[in-house]
């Protein structure tokens, strides 16, 4: 099953934009407005992994909620919370009845552009935005926009230590942007009778990053 880190790393780059470090490239931000201010969205998210031993696929949906530049409420349709109010990260698992919360530091954080910026080149096609970089462990990644506002999210991912090639898809319908969103939502408070665990990205608590 797909580590629940896998998710959190992928939509923190997406949706985490630190200004003072974002990649300058203005023609492509500004033809995607979803990134770049509040918005809330249904979303659909696919993990296929593949090695010597065949594939592996692991779905999720629920709702995003996005405060730009770095708040990000995620509710995944069992149960799960992923909330982030910029300082932390909270993620919660209710079948476990665990939490963890990390700490964030927001300046080594440039989100999905300013990791692009080293040595990626960029194509445009018809709102698609094509990244490349051969040899990189995140050799592509595709950009689908709609308007000016972001439709869907791939990753291709080569591990050539281990022979593990993995795409990631995230998909998103039901858009608003600039919409009114609730502080609460970012500042995730977990059932009174959940366990919290310090940090846990530091260190695999058992039931909590795997699920």
């Amino acid at each position: 099953m797909l580590k629940t880190q896998n998710l959190i790393i992928f939509f923190l780059m997406i949706v985490f934009v630190n200004p003072q470090k974002a990649l300058e490239v203005d023609d492509v931000e500004g033809k995607i407005k979803g990134l770049f201010t509040s918005f809330t969205a249904n979303f659909s998210y696919s993990s296929t992994v593949g090695d010597k031993n065949g594939e592996s696929v692991d779905l999720y949906t629920g709702k995003i909620y996005y405060q730009y530049p770095n708040k990000l409420n995620i509710q995944i349709s069992d149960g799960r919370v992923i909330a982030t109010n910029g300082k932390y990260l909270w993620v919660y698992n209710p079948d476990t009845k665990i939490c963890g919360r990390q700490a964030v530091k927001e300046e080594n954080i440039g989100g999905l552009f300013y990791f692009l910026h080293g040595g990626y080149s960029v194509q445009e096609d018809n709102g698609r935005y094509i990244f490349q970089r051969p040899g990189s462990a995140l050799g592509e990644v595709t950009l689908k926009v709609d308007g000016d506002i972001l439709k869907s999210v791939q990753f291709k991912i080569k591990d050539n230590v281990n022979k593990i090639d993995t795409v990631i898809n995230a998909s998103f319908s039901n858009v608003v942007t600039d919409t009114n969103i609730k502080a609460s939502l970012f500042n995730y408070k977990p059932d009174p009778d959940a366990q919290l665990i310090e940090n846990p990205l530091n260190r695999v608590a058992n039931g909590f990053i795997q699920k």
